[in-house]
């Protein structure tokens, strides 16, 4: 059956099911979005790089950390509303192949 997501909310678990075999333990989860901690605060990153990113993300990292892992909520950020406007990008299909080939590229590196 072919994926087709409902919202916005959804793509981010329809990658997680399609792409690994379980959920990732919460304790990797919490510590990679705590490893952002130090650069979220940083005086000049939030003024010249984080105020000029759109999107809501950085309101509850750990939050959208939980909900887009092991991906960066900015890169789902961009999958769900950036792309999702390029004419004949067919969003779930098309960025599923983008997001394996990361994934495989990312686990052949770790071999």
């Amino acid at each position: 059956m072919p994926a087709t997501a409902t919202a916005n909310a959804d793509f981010a678990d329809i990658l997680r099911r399609r792409l690994f075999d379980q959920a990732p333990p919460e304790e990797i989860v919490v510590a990679a979005a705590h490893a952002f901690d130090g650069i979220h605060t940083d005086k000049p990153w939030t003024k010249n790089v984080w105020d000029n990113i759109p999107g809501t993300w950085r309101s509850d990292f750990l939050r959208e950390v939980r909900r887009t892992y092991p991906f960066h909520p900015m890169l789902m950020h961009l999958a769900e509303h950036e792309w999702a406007t390029v004419t004949g990008f067919q969003k779930v299909r098309s960025t599923i192949r983008i997001f394996a080939a990361s994934v495989y590229a990312l686990q052949q590196r770790g071999k």
